[in-house]
């Protein structure tokens, strides 16, 4: 309940949205694709480690 006044934070950044995509790439999208749910693993991973200690 707190933090919905940082919500608020966010207008001044949708202010400045014009309309348009931003850059294209490939290597970019094949990056986030393999970043998703590679970073899932390493948390599950160390999850796992830190829960066993």
């Amino acid at each position: 309940m707190w933090l919905r006044p940082f919500v608020l934070l966010c207008v001044p950044l949708l202010l400045c949205y014009n309309h348009t995509l931003g850059r294209r790439s490939k290597v970019l999208q094949w990056g986030y694709y393999l970043f998703y749910p590679a970073h899932l693993l390493v948390l599950t991973l160390l999850r796992e480690i830190f829960t066993r200690l």
